[in-house]
């Protein structure tokens, strides 16, 4: 993509912000303290808002052979821009995310019909299971991606480091990127200006609130199946288990906590403070490190399996990459406290960070919070 629409996402998503803050009060688009929000002042919900303008202004309305992605990016907008206002139910949000899947799959042809040499035994079709899983597998991202939008700087983080190393895949690949992944990154970039906590006392400006999380894990989603199911021009096809282990560490994030909860005879819907990082906030980092040590560990993950990928082990490697990252996790937030403790350990006797009443700590804004 030339760099003038680019340029053109960049700057509407920063420009926005200063349009939309004054009348995000009047509208009641803003977070309010109090109840499990230990934010201390009313901040405006409009990173949602400010990165939409900033796709349809760098062109992404006029992308040709994307219309499913197109709407299904502006049916979670949708979505979220009132579940942001009016607290929409659980079973509704439910069905419009399985309609934004729909038009992913059957408007756009987004479909993973082979999962690849997964045990080193050949390729493993799934027949008629592919439409099924890949719609359980969209709608069960954009959920991931929703329920990490709980502190600063932390759901733009991830969304940002999947995105650009979904980039650097189409580029290994000699892929021509999805036109909307390239706008979305520069438009999650103008956001985290207004949102990263660059300095750990700094409160954030603006949330990203369901609206940005639903839309940007629409277009991650779909640029990943674009990348696995499509190969523009001379590109080479590229494995959907690298894929998968891209994206995975948010629905890691998202299936621990809901088999924790489970387990405990809770919803799997029901709040708590065990994502991943609320568990680096008990350890005493602050929003700053705790924003940074996630985007640390996705970008670790991303470089082993772009390695395992670009030294052309085994398929198979892929896998044992995904199921090893999976099980460091699941011992890392199954055992929460013990983990919250060594990070304090690590850090020795260092000052604590700032009172967490800084912090944004809304919980599980899922389809069932």
């Amino acid at each position: 993509m030339d760099s003038q629409p680019l340029i053109l996402a960049f700057l509407a998503t920063a420009a926005s912000v200063s349009i939309l803050r004054p009348l995000a009060k009047a509208l009641g688009w803003v977070d309010k303290p109090g109840g499990r929000k230990h934010h201390v002042k009313i901040t405006p919900i409009i990173g949602g808002p400010a990165m939409m303008l900033g796709l349809f202004a760098g062109g992404v309305g006029l992308l040709v052979g994307y219309e499913g992605t197109v709407l299904a990016a502006c049916l979670m907008f949708t979505v979220g821009l009132f579940d942001d206002r009016f607290d929409l139910s659980a079973r509704f949000k439910l069905l419009t995310q399985i309609g934004a899947a729909c038009a992913l799959v059957f408007m756009d042809g987004l479909v993973v019909r082979d999962l690849g040499n997964l045990l080193g035994l050949g390729p493993l079709p799934l027949g008629a299971f592919a439409v099924p899983l890949t719609l359980l597998a969209i709608v069960g991202f954009l959920n991931a991606i929703n329920m990490a939008d709980g502190a600063d700087g932390v759901a733009g983080t991830i969304g940002l480091t999947i995105a650009g190393s979904l980039l650097l895949v189409a580029e290994l690949a000699g892929q021509t990127p999805p036109p909307a992944l390239e706008l979305l990154a520069v438009c999650l970039l103008a956001f985290l200006l207004y949102n990263f906590p660059f300095r750990e006392r700094r409160k954030a400006k603006l949330f990203m609130g369901d609206s940005g999380a639903l839309m940007v894990g629409t277009v991650l989603a779909a640029s990943a199946l674009t990348l696995v199911t499509k190969a523009p021009g001379n590109g080479q096809p590229i494995p959907a288990m690298l894929i998968a282990a891209l994206l995975a560490p948010p629905v890691f994030d998202c299936l621990l906590l809901m088999g924790r909860r489970l387990s405990k005879g809770r919803s799997p819907m029901s709040p708590d403070r065990d994502h991943l990082h609320h568990i680096f906030e008990r350890a005493g980092l602050g929003k700053r490190s705790t924003a940074l040590a996630i985007g640390a560990y996705l970008t670790l993950n991303a470089a082993l399996a772009l390695l395992c990928w670009q030294l052309h082990f085994p398929e198979f490697a892929l896998t044992a990459q995904f199921l090893g990252a999976f099980a460091l996790q699941a011992r890392f937030m199954l055992h929460a406290w013990q983990s919250a403790k060594w990070i304090k350990g690590k850090l020795g006797d260092s000052p604590a960070p700032p009172s967490t009443t800084d912090n944004v700590v809304e919980l599980d804004r899922s389809v069932g919070s």
